[in-house]
């Protein structure tokens, strides 16, 4: 049964249909943008067009004429460079612009990704050991280092450098680099704070063209940049929604040949491209490398140099894509089952499961959904022997809207021996002897945060309308608040009294649901998506007030309106 509350904002109509007829604009679409707080002529106008010019000065960013002088004088002697990458998709397309830009620059570089099932997220001292004591003089982080204190002064006291390039939140203490490059510095006076890692190569790119009179050479890279942008889950506003528009324009004729390969295995069905398909068909191919422990399988796909190499990998890398759905779906039921065993861990207000039996590289996808099933905060951890013989227990956390869990880890610093992330999303590790202290504090912490029933799922709808406003050409000019993503999301909707004319089952297991709805003399179909267990639910001839997406289905060159269901409740 439903137990979700729903929110939508309720708008002045009449101010809405004036400046909808002022600025030509459709009226749904005016009415969603106002509900967003797009209120004025100026603020509708920046979101619909202004965007497409945004450029900000990339040396507005801390260090970066450093950086810059840094890498020049590096190539100019000759020195040897290494890229270090994370192994996430952000991490591998910022890896993968960065060493491909350099090498035209005629730079000697390698690159380094570390292996997510034996190092773990960031710097090592046994990889910077491995990277030094192969000649490399300069090392850039691509999205990791920031909080690399140690192992920048290791590497200043064996003589190299590094630049930090990075986009997660930083601590008190900076490293010592040659060169920060990190718009989330607090002193760092760049506008626009929501780059992926990828975004800052951009930048960075972008900054050695302007030295080496390049012109905008950088832009080859743009549908790698939207990829790991996508991927990373930032906002898709400001510079990112410019990124992500160029990226999703270009990638059906790229000319990387490593992702025309990659669209082609997983685009059969030539559906149009969105930001949806980056993030959805995409990133989780590029992931998947990482997860399962060879990140080096999709870089060397990105930086593919002939069709027949970027075949062979596009389909090694949607093997491994497969293996890794099923070692998830392993791993969700070993957590539920362990979950099912112990009620005490579904009774704290943080689900904290640590297991031998997990696996590293997908233990952050599970835990995101144990979260939205159970709608609290979740940290999945792997347990392992550490160098010292000590058994410590690694993994993610994913939070749910309301609780910030980078912020709640931050205060459990000291029964911590790593950790870093966002808001919603982020890496720990723990000594296994401290998982109940750290346990009870993360429990005791979340208990005191006074907003309500923060364990209620509450879904936001933009705005009520009726099925009259369910039309062809107002689902089309919804597209123009594409691309959509974090902060920008697909516009949903809430409708009353909708009558269940009929209903059908979807697929050969069932899991999804049709529903067609009646209203006012009109009918319109309903997809609902793993819905399937809640058929007993729906009944015919009942009303239902809904809440969903909207779509334009065309069937055989027939276009028709049609409902993406997230919830139905009488």
């Amino acid at each position: 049964m439903n137990n979700s509350n729903w929110i939508y904002n309720k708008i002045d109509e009449y101010i809405v249909g004036e400046l909808a007829r002022k600025l030509s604009v459709n009226t749904l679409l005016m009415k969603v943008l106002f509900a967003r707080g797009y209120c004025t002529e100026e603020e509708i106008k920046g979101f619909l067009t202004m965007w497409k010019t945004q450029q900000n000065d990339t040396f507005l960013m801390k260090d970066m004429e450093k950086c810059v002088f840094k890498i020049k004088e590096t190539i100019r002697r000759k020195d040897k460079i290494t890229v270090y990458g994370d192994y996430d998709c952000d991490g591998i397309t910022a890896t993968a612009v960065l060493v491909d830009f350099l090498r035209n620059l005629g730079a000697d570089v390698d690159y380094y990704i570390p292996d997510r099932i034996k190092e773990g997220y960031g710097l090592s001292f046994q990889a910077l050991d491995k990277i030094l004591n192969n000649g490399t003089n300069l090392i850039i982080t691509v999205d990791c280092g920031i909080t690399a204190i140690e192992e920048t002064k290791y590497i200043n006291g064996r003589g190299a450098s590094i630049i930090v390039t990075d986009h997660h939140k930083c601590q008190k203490e900076i490293p010592d680099a040659a060169a920060v490059i990190n718009p989330q510095q607090q002193d760092c006076y760049y506008p626009f704070k929501k780059l992926a890692g990828v975004g800052v190569v951009y930048k960075l790119i972008q900054a050695l063209c302007e030295e080496y009179d390049l012109g905008n050479i950088y832009n080859k890279y743009i549908e790698l940049v939207t990829l790991g942008t996508v991927a990373d889950v930032v906002s898709i506003t400001g510079e990112n929604k410019k990124i992500v528009s160029m990226g999703i324009d270009k990638i059906s004729n790229t000319n990387n040949l490593g992702l025309k390969a990659l669209v082609e295995i997983s685009n059969t069905n030539k559906y149009r491209i969105t930001s949806q398909y980056f993030s959805y068909s995409l990133s989780p191919r590029i992931n998947a490398a990482g997860r399962m422990g060879n990140a080096n399988l999709a870089i060397e796909l990105i930086m593919a140099d002939n069709k027949q190499q970027a075949d062979r990998l596009a389909l090694l890398l949607e093997n491994t894509n497969k293996k890794r759905q099923e070692v998830e779906a392993d791993n969700l039921n070993r957590v539920l089952n362990i979950i099912k065993e112990n009620q005490e861990i579904a009774n704290k207000k943080i689900i904290i499961v640590s297991s031998s039996e997990l696996h590293i590289g997908v233990v952050g996808i599970v835990a995101a959904k144990i979260s939205e099933k159970y709608n609290k905060p979740c940290i999945l951890l792997v347990e392992e022997n550490n160098k010292e013989g000590r058994i410590i227990a690694k993994g993610s956390a994913r939070s749910i809207e309301g609780v910030n869990i980078y912020e709640l880890l931050s205060k459990c610093s000291e029964l911590l021996s790593e950790f870093g992330g966002h808001t919603q999303a982020a890496g720990i590790t723990v000594e296994l002897d401290k998982l109940d202290q750290l346990t009870i504090k993360l429990d005791e912490l979340i208990g005191k945060m006074d907003e309500g029933n923060i364990f209620q799922k509450t879904i936001k709808a933009d705005i009520m309308i009726d099925i009259d406003e369910i039309t062809e050409d107002n689902i089309r000019s919804l597209e123009m608040m594409e691309p959509f993503g974090n902060d920008n999301e697909i516009p949903v909707f809430v409708s009353k009294d909708f009558i269940l004319k009929n209903i059908r089952v979807l697929g050969t297991d069932g899991k999804h649901l049709k529903f067609t709805f009646f209203k006012n003399g009109r009918v319109i179909d309903a997809v609902a998506f793993n819905m399937g267990h809640r058929k007993n639910e729906a009944i015919l001839g009942n009303s239902y007030n809904i809440i969903y997406n909207l779509e334009n289905n065309e069937w055989r060159n027939v276009v028709t309106p049609q409902m993406k269901l997230i919830d139905f409740t009488v």
